[in-house]
């Protein structure tokens, strides 16, 4: 890819203020995200929740990480499918394009568009958060993103729908690679349902650290964060383990939830249920 955006910039216009902020893209930085996109609460299990990585990454050297297709079998892989992509630089200038049309720069903190909650139930809140090059996080989190608003919400909903139909069609027509991360988030807890025997498999407990050592996150659940060559040797271990492989530690089945861990994210957060 040609080193798009040796120094891009962009001028941002704060709404309202009628000043502006220069915004700059710096490809020869270390790795950082520029623009993150999760989904947040819903009527979804615990256990998805936890293990649920951000549906794209787009970072500064102008790669795209997004979820991959899942496999169609039973039990699936233990390991969520984590792609990466190199994005162009057309596209690359189409997405800033949007994080300055929408004004996420000019936003202090987290703006919450909450007004479908009323019409909507149980549905989940689309995060969009753009990291400036100070490190200052600006988001903006729309309840049951798609249903039909009105005023100037319309138009800033519109505009994040049309962004995510662009990382999507990204996603699905450039060619990806399985993303290595360089640290995995590991969630451990005992094991909320019986296992179908037919699907049994259980391994030895593969972590450096005992179960009752590591910090509970929320009631039933612990997390530790997995870096440097231990990271590797489990991204292998997990490799061959499934969604309903349970680890043996002293006699005692557990179950452990692994993901790596994207561009930006610190791992083991606690993380939010409610979708209203």
């Amino acid at each position: 890819m040609k080193k798009y955006l040796a120094l891009f910039t962009l001028l941002i216009v704060a709404c309202g203020g009628g000043g502006a902020t220069s915004t700059t893209v710096d490809p020869d930085a270390p790795e950082r995200p520029i623009l993150t996109i999760t989904d947040e609460g819903g009527f979804r299990p615990v256990e998805w929740i936890l293990n649920s990585p951000p549906r794209f990454v787009v970072t500064n050297k102008g790669r795209l990480l997004h979820q991959g297709p899942m496999v169609e079998l039973y039990p699936g892989p233990l390991l969520p499918n984590i792609q990466v992509a190199t994005v162009d630089d057309e596209t690359m200038k189409q997405i800033m394009q949007y994080i300055e049309d929408v004004g996420l720069p000019a936003i202090t903190g987290t703006t919450i568009d909450n007004d479908a909650a009323q019409f909507v139930a149980d549905a989940t809140n689309t995060v969009f958060t753009y990291l400036d090059p100070n490190g200052v996080s600006h988001s903006y989190s729309v309840y049951a993103l798609g249903f039909d608003t009105q005023g100037e919400k319309k138009l800033i909903n519109a505009q994040l729908t049309s962004l995510l139909e662009l990382l999507d069609r990204t996603a699905s027509t450039t060619n990806a690679g399985a993303y290595v991360p360089a640290s995995i988030q590991v969630f451990a807890g005992t094991l909320q349902f019986p296992v179908d025997q037919q699907f049994a498999n259980i391994k030895p407990w593969p972590l450096s650290s005992p179960f009752a050592d590591i910090k509970e996150v929320i009631p039933g659940w612990k997390c530790l964060v997995v870096e440097g060559a231990e990271a590797a040797t489990l991204l292998n271990v997990f490799s061959e383990a499934n969604q309903i492989t349970t680890w043996d530690e002293a006699g005692v089945e557990l179950q452990l939830l692994p993901r790596g861990l994207m561009p930006g994210e610190k791992g083991c957060q606690e993380p939010g249920f409610s979708g209203g």
